[in-house]
């Protein structure tokens, strides 16, 4: 239906933006019905399959897209299809999720992250974040670029825009999020306790640099396809044109709404739109999704307009060190100075009121000057949880714990039932089909090796207390469960950035990940450690001669000192002032105090 512009349902902005309020409520409409399969898919959980809320999601979207992929052969271009194609299509869609969605999530997992025992191993988890993302990278891109090669999506010679579109795969399936029934698989099968630590910290630390990077690698395939084009003033659509970042639709001041006809997301003024700023994009999306509902009666609407170079081209390092210096000093500093106010609030609705707010400021301040709002979000998510939170009462902080959990939980749940929505707008044949399933080996052989040699490194350099079990490398490999960041990135690819192939290879990775190797982890984990703890007995037997002596020289030196309190009054007398008395030398209670007296 197309959306014709009154003053009854359009909204008056800054800046001459208008918001159709028809397309709005189309956006709620959408939503609303996700949250409900949500709930629906949640209370069947709960009742009767009792798996983890995100593999009884992932289910529910593997059914709802094979079952719309079905409708969709059968039926050519249905009512189903036109409309979740006006709505997700729709121009800035990949932004909001990434920002948005990406933040949420990144600042739900850091208020899950205790800072205190992450500590003693930081050293380790930064290893195996900065050297595992840039392995899991670079293998998948190679493997990737590989099958694009033989399955003939490339040819030789190939052009840059077909180098980085692997490496943008290697980006979106290098995050592994740290979930709850993981962490309970590790606790349960008898795992040392640096494990969980090191688990939570590298899955928090390798998200947001895999975000950082795909950001930068998504912004490189934007800038050679626009040169490849000639430059922005080559590219003829507005749909087209705010995809990229360099790129801005300049509307003349006399083209409106009313020569729009409700397409394509028309603006009111001049004033070009900005594709990096957040309040612009809010709007824009808005108004693009009034004109891709619209288009459903009449595709051959349009808002007259030009597209126009906005950007000048990017400089990698300093993008890197906005993105990951920037976001770090946004991110604290605001949760410096919203800890300082939740700490003299008693309210624990108030207090999760500041949280939220807390994540959409960082998100829009950290947008305002080009820092990543991932990066942004994880540390005010680790800074709040190690230092703002720890003079608010306990019912503040137990509600906390609750909601965060919540938006963590929900928001995946949207991304992976919206993943069973997009794969029907995306063309899919047999050959990305068959590259979908080397895809799923590929990740795995990649994440073992980002694991395996930061653990190997580590343990050459380290003194023998400080080394990590061979053990913690295969229990990262198959624990490291693919989930929500890669879905949202994933979702938030435009179709000039290979959005269809990367997007069913990620898919399928995505689904082995939560179902195969979700529902197989507690008994990999009970396996595998059985097996350890039968190494470490045997050993144990190798030394019992060794600890059988050092028991003998302990009753010996113990035998000594009863013998002579009893006989030394001054002795007995020095030992008393140390707390010390015969009746502690009987049994092993008293040993380590008379350890630290002697030494």
């Amino acid at each position: 239906m197309s959306v014709v512009p009154s003053p009854s349902n359009t909204t008056i902005l800054p800046n001459d933006e208008i918001i159709s309020v028809q397309a709005f409520g189309d956006v709620l409409k959408l939503y609303a019905g996700i949250l409900s399969l949500c709930s629906l898919v949640a209370l069947i959980n709960y009742h009767r399959l009792k798996f983890p809320l995100p593999i009884s999601l992932s289910l529910s979207g593997l059914v709802m897209s094979i079952i719309l992929v079905a409708i969709d052969a059968v039926i050519q271009n249905h009512p189903i299809r036109v409309y979740v194609q006006g709505l997700l299509l729709a121009s800035d869609f990949d932004e909001v999720i990434l920002r948005f969605g990406v933040g949420f999530i990144m600042f739900a997992s850091a208020m899950e992250s205790d800072l205190s025992s992450l500590r003693p191993k930081w050293g380790l988890i930064f290893l195996l974040s900065v050297c595992g993302v840039i392995i899991s990278i670079t293998l998948c891109a190679s493997a990737s670029l590989a099958i694009f090669i033989g399955f003939n999506y490339y040819s030789l010679p190939l052009s840059v825009i077909h180098i980085l579109t692997p490496v943008l795969f290697g980006c979106v399936v290098a995050p592994t999020d740290a979930h709850h029934f993981v962490l309970e698989a590790l606790q349960k099968n008898g795992a040392p306790e640096s494990f969980s630590a090191i688990v939570v910290g590298e899955g928090l630390t390798n998200d947001a640099l895999a975000v950082v990077a795909f950001s930068i690698v998504k912004t490189l395939v934007d800038s050679e396809y626009v040169r490849d084009e000639g430059g922005c003033d080559h590219i003829l659509t507005q749909e087209e044109c705010v995809n990229f970042h360099m790129c801005e639709w300049d509307v003349p001041d006399t083209v409106g709404w009313g020569r729009g006809g409700g397409g394509g997301g028309g603006r009111g003024g001049g004033e070009p739109h900005r594709h990096h700023n957040l309040t612009t994009t809010a709007t824009q999306v808005m108004s693009s999704l009034a004109g891709a509902v619209g288009s459903s009666e009449n595709n051959h609407a349009h808002i007259e307009g030009s597209c126009v170079a906005g950007h000048m081209e990017i400089d990698v390092w300093s993008e890197i060190a906005k993105d990951v210096f920037g976001g770090i000093f946004v991110g604290v500093f605001l949760a410096w100075v919203f800890s300082s106010i939740m700490r003299r609030v008693r309210q624990p609705n108030i207090n999760i009121l500041l949280s939220i707010t807390l994540v959409l400021d960082v998100i829009v301040v950290s947008d305002l000057l080009n820092s990543s709002p991932a990066v942004a979000c994880a540390a005010a998510g680790l800074f709040l949880r190690a230092f703002g939170l720890k003079y608010i009462e306990r019912r503040s902080l137990e509600e906390l714990d609750i909601v965060w959990k919540f938006f963590e939980e929900a928001l995946s749940g949207i991304f992976f039932l919206l993943i069973g929505l997009v794969i029907i707008i995306d063309n899919f044949n047999i050959k990305i089909f068959f590259a979908s399933v080397i895809a799923i080996p590929v990740t795995l052989g990649a994440r073992y090796c980002s694991v395996a040699l930061p653990m190997w490194a580590w343990n050459f350099v380290s003194i023998p207390a400080d080394k990590i079990p061979w053990s913690i490398v295969p229990a990262m490999t198959w624990g490291g469960i693919r989930g929500g960041s890669s879905v949202a990135l994933a979702l938030s690819l435009s179709p000039v950035e290979g959005r269809s192939t990367i997007f069913a290879m990620t898919y399928a990775v995505v689904l082995h990940s939560l179902i195969v190797q979700g529902l197989s982890v507690p008994k990999f984990f009970k396996n595998l450690f059985r097996i350890e703890g039968d190494n470490n007995h045997n050993n144990t037997h190798a030394d019992n001669g060794q600890f059988a002596w050092l028991a003998a020289e302990k009753d010996g030196i113990l035998d000594d000192l009863k013998h002579g309190m009893d006989t030394s009054p001054l002795l007995r007398q020095m030992l008393a002032e140390q707390g010390i008395a015969r009746e502690h030398l009987v049994s092993f209670v008293g040993y380590p105090l008379l350890c630290g007296l002697l030494s």
